[in-house]
């Protein structure tokens, strides 16, 4: 039986896309908890549900007493394929099987 997505979900999978999206850039501080609720028209508590999530997805780092920040994570997962591509055009040129196709 497949259920429908909670208020909270729903809310967070449209931070995600807004994340993902480049509307907050990483380092930028998501608005409050108060604005979101209102700008979405749903109660706070469903805002903090969906900003939970974000932090278990690592989109956003949240601290008490302050707003949710959009983690560096976008430009670290660049970066981290960047290295494993150099690291497959590395290995495939060391590689002396590959290299002279005798394997």
């Amino acid at each position: 039986m497949v259920t429908a997505p909670s208020l909270g979900e729903s809310i967070a999978a449209r931070l995600r896309n807004d994340i993902l999206g480049g509307t907050y850039k990483a380092g930028e501080r998501l608005p409050a908890e108060r604005d979101l609720a209102s700008r979405l028209g749903v109660n706070r508590g469903s805002v903090r549900e969906a900003l939970k999530k974000l932090e278990q997805m690592g989109l956003v780092l949240i601290r008490r007493g302050d707003r949710a920040t959009v983690r560096q994570r976008r430009e670290q997962l660049l970066a981290a394929l960047d290295e494993i591509e150099s690291g497959r055009a590395q290995g495939v040129a060391r590689d002396p099987e590959i290299a002279t196709g005798s394997a």
